[in-house]
């Protein structure tokens, strides 16, 4: 199975930044949950931003949006300093995110270039 995702630990900036691309299927989507746990557990999610760059991403079928609700509420539980994500390309895309950040009530900021993202976090 080809990896979709891409996570990124920057200590000396304090982000993780998060690369999604492709069309997720369910058993991307576990082993994505998985692999995000795994790097949140080794930080202090308060002092770092998330930086999500989904601009890659492709709308998904109907039973993954359960799993983009799950992503969202690990994301808040997490409690990161800021979040930022990075505009979907593909228009179907970004409303299924938009929907499912509604729905959970999530707090992001969203961008329409990675360097409007970290232009966000060197102005704070």
């Amino acid at each position: 199975m080809e990896k979709l995702y891409d996570i990124k630990l920057d200590k000396e900036k304090c982000i993780l930044y998060v690369n999604v691309n492709g069309k997720f299927e369910v058993d991307h989507s576990k082993l994505y949950i998985s692999d995000f746990q795994t790097h949140v557990n080794t930080i202090n999610p308060s002092v770092y931003t998330l930086i999500m760059d989904v601009n890659g991403q492709e709308a998904v079928d109907e039973e993954i949006i359960v799993d983009m609700v799950h992503v969202l509420n690990l994301y808040s539980s997490a409690k990161f300093r800021k979040t930022i994500a990075v505009q979907a390309n593909c228009q179907l895309a970004q409303q299924q995110i938009e929907q499912v950040v509604m729905e959970t009530k999530f707090a992001v900021t969203f961008v329409k270039t990675l360097k409007e993202a970290y232009n966000l976090i060197n102005e704070q």
